[in-house]
């Protein structure tokens, strides 16, 4: 296994920030703040945080559902950011779109699986941020677009 590494930015919202939760559309732009993480060949894996094995776990199970081939190797990671965190710039979104990425390449040896990717990020988003404002998948490619978020309201008629 050669080094792996993925990288993505984080993000600005440049209007609507707040009215996204309600349906509409808010103006999202990629920032020069990046988050990386590089995997490298080990003999054994070695975690250094405990949602680390949690991640990997869910990747496995991700791959096993879609009937994909596992190749499990020893690995070690090292992240880096200088996406400050808690400021609303996409830190925890650009660490799963980094994560998810580096796990499915690593556990799969294909490179960019977008719609693996799609999917395991966007159920990681939605643990770590209660109310995730979009995927930030369209971030690790260095886009900005408009996102909107579609709420269903249903009425109880009691």
């Amino acid at each position: 296994m050669k080094s792996i590494r993925y990288s993505a930015p984080g993000k600005v919202i440049l209007s609507g920030e707040h009215v996204v939760v309600y349906g509409k559309p808010a103006l999202v732009c990629a920032i020069d703040k990046r988050l990386s993480i590089t995997f490298s060949p080990a003999q054994k894996t070695e975690y250094k945080d405990d949602i680390f094995p949690v991640l990997e776990q869910s990747v496995e199970l991700f791959l096993k559902s879609k009937k994909e081939q596992i190749k499990k190797t020893g690995y070690t990671y090292a992240i880096e950011s200088s996406i400050p965190m808690g400021r609303g710039l996409g830190s925890s979104a650009a660490y799963c779109a980094c994560v998810s990425a580096g796990l499915l390449e690593l556990f799969t040896g294909v490179h960019g699986v977008r719609m693996m990717l799609i999917s395991v990020h966007t159920k990681w988003r939605n643990i770590f941020i209660k109310t995730p404002q979009g995927r930030h998948i369209n971030f690790r490619y260095g886009r900005s677009y408009i996102l909107s978020k579609r709420v269903r309201i249903s009425q109880n008629n009691k």
